[in-house]
């Protein structure tokens, strides 16, 4: 043996016996053959969880300088009807544009001098604003936040503006396919409700700045608001937003005559809203009905790029289901992102990845508060036979592939990983409290779902995959209509 191979294996037995006294555990214990689980020796942050009326608080704190806040309503594209379309998107764009408090402008320049940043995001079933920002602004910032939610005022001269917008957001997500696909495939598994569309056509859309308000209203009358945040001081939080939602909720009528409104506000804009109140009709129509799961196909045009893609779905597990560890363990198992290409540890869709050259596999598992959808993406060039070859080995292997304990334990630490991801700045892990929040009633800690994740079963995982996989198909086909199977030709 060489004298430098020798030198290796001296310092690499040294390092180890170090690691080993250092963590308390002998070497041989590091050698166990058993599954592999995470220990969790960092420090706990400080996580507090309150209600206040109807506003909830969920904050972590790792006392840091720069933090992060995001209110976040239960108001989304399910609950636009065929008169509101567009509706939840165009509220993101006025938010910023609209609000009845003088300081908005002075406010939002302190913030952007302090290098901080504001946003605003919207989905299928919620809408938010948030920041990052240096720690001593959290009472600026979360007054101007608030102040977003709690008093629109949507005016005429605004909406060129806000559609310009949504025409810009709609083209960009045009060009791409994976985006288009997962929006058809929610349109043929829901219908309406969550299978209304993201991004609208502009041309299709009507913004009537008084319909919108009363839109806006109806949908968040009796809505809670999340207050999330990382790296703030709890109670600070909770006072400042408890003035600016006197009743919990957002801003109704009686409200506008608070002292704590009154004193951010323009008087004149001030009595207008009031009248507009005062003169809205209640009849504007908000889907509140739960989605349910029904399949179908949708075939057209590719206006992306050159390739063909074909959509799969099937029914997922909601955010609520007593199921969704075994679904999140379940999805982690079938995940094609993997991060030991060609290894033992690979899921068993990338191994048919790897087997088809010119297909493109992957996947996305979509958690609602009320339904589910589970969904593969095959980006093609190849012919329409291939193809076929490609989806039903890939629905047949997901469907039989074997679940022994090491892919179980596997399986449950991919889980834990990727929650590991979503929490790993701040932004995304008060993204994650606020649909924990929103739609579970609750923050579930880390501790609490590593122990929900280590009570899942083999039996429940099957039940589930069972579940998903006997649900009526959801199939999207977009490209060369020759190269594309369709639904009633597959052998899933």
């Amino acid at each position: 043996m060489s004298r430098g191979s020798t030198l290796f294996r001296k310092q690499y037995s040294l390092l180890r016996r170090s690691f080993a006294s250092a963590t308390g555990e002998s070497a041989a214990a590091k050698e166990s053959s058993g599954p592999f689980e995470f220990v969790d020796k960092l420090p706990k942050p400080n996580v507090q969880f309150s209600n206040a009326n109807r506003l909830h608080f969920a904050t972590v704190d790792r006392h840091q300088m720069n933090s992060h806040l995001m209110l976040s309503i239960p108001i989304g594209t399910r609950n636009e009807s065929s008169t509101s379309l567009g509706y939840t998107q165009a509220i993101k764009h006025i938010m910023f544009k609209n609000n009845l408090v003088y300081r908005q402008v002075a406010i939002h320049r302190a913030i952007e001098v302090a290098s901080s940043k504001t946003a605003a995001t919207f989905g299928r079933e919620y809408l938010t604003v948030s920041a990052d920002f240096p720690r001593q602004l959290t009472t600026d910032v979360l007054d101007y936040m608030s102040s977003m939610l709690s008093l629109p005022s949507f005016r005429d001269y605004d909406m060129h503006k806000v559609e310009e917008a949504i025409k810009f957001e709609f083209e960009q997500a045009e060009t791409n396919g994976n985006i288009v696909v997962q929006d058809k495939l929610h349109r043929v598994a829901f219908r309406k409700g969550l299978g209304n569309p993201l991004f609208v056509n502009p041309k299709s859309i009507s913004l009537d700045p008084n319909n919108m308000l009363e839109y806006y209203l109806n949908a968040t009358k009796d809505a809670n608001v999340v207050v999330t945040g990382v790296n703030v001081d709890h109670a600070l939080v909770q006072d400042v937003a408890g003035k600016m939602f006197p009743n919990g909720g957002i801003t109704t009528l009686k409200d506008l005559g608070s002292e704590e409104i009154k004193k951010f506000a323009n008087p004149k804009e001030l009595a207008d809203l009031s009248s507009r109140l005062n003169g809205l009709s209640g009849g504007m129509e908000l889907l509140k009905d739960a989605s349910v799961y029904k399949g179908g196909e949708w075939r057209g045009e590719n206006n992306s790029d050159d390739l063909n893609y074909f959509g799969l779905g099937f029914e997922g597990v909601s955010l609520k289901d007593k199921d969704y560890p075994a679904f999140l363990v379940l999805s982690a198992l079938l995940r094609t992102d993997v991060n030991i290409p060609f290894g033992r540890g690979e899921s068993v869709i990338h191994e048919v990845d790897n087997e088809f050259a010119n297909v493109n596999i992957s996947d996305n598992h979509f958690s609602y508060s009320d339904a589910g959808l589970f969904t593969f993406t095959f980006k093609s060039l190849a012919s329409k036979d291939r193809l076929k070859k490609v989806i039903e080995k890939t629905v047949q292997t997901a469907k039989s592939f074997e679940l022994n304990d090491e892919h179980l334990q596997r399986g449950k630490n991919n889980a834990l990983m990727t929650y590991h991801y979503q929490i790993g700045n701040r932004e995304s892990h008060s993204d994650y409290m606020a649909n924990q929040v929103l739609f579970g009633g609750n923050y579930k800690t880390h501790d609490e779902l590593k122990s929900a994740l280590n009570e899942v079963t083999a039996e429940q995982v099957k039940q589930v995959l069972n579940k998903v996989f006997s649900s009526k198909p959801s199939v999207v086909a977009m490209g060369d209509d020759f190269k594309l199977p369709y639904a009633d030709e597959l052998e899933l």
